[in-house]
């Protein structure tokens, strides 16, 4: 179940399979944070390097879109 995802469709429990190892780390960190409340993010976001928190909120816009 590590791979899997669950969500709610509805009502209705859909069920994928996700190969982790497929997610590079850049997609994986903005996943991360997008799942965390704003403080603890934040807390996250201001140890970041420009340049990192750049590539980071692309990733963010291609999670969210």
């Amino acid at each position: 179940m590590a791979n899997d995802i669950v969500a709610a469709n509805g009502g209705q429990i859909v069920e994928s399979s996700v190969d982790i190892a497929s997610i590079g780390g850049d997609e994986k960190a903005a996943i991360l944070l997008l799942s965390l409340n704003e403080s603890d993010a934040a807390s996250i976001i201001r140890h970041l390097e420009l340049s990192r928190f750049s590539v980071l909120v692309a990733q963010w816009r291609k999670q969210l879109t």
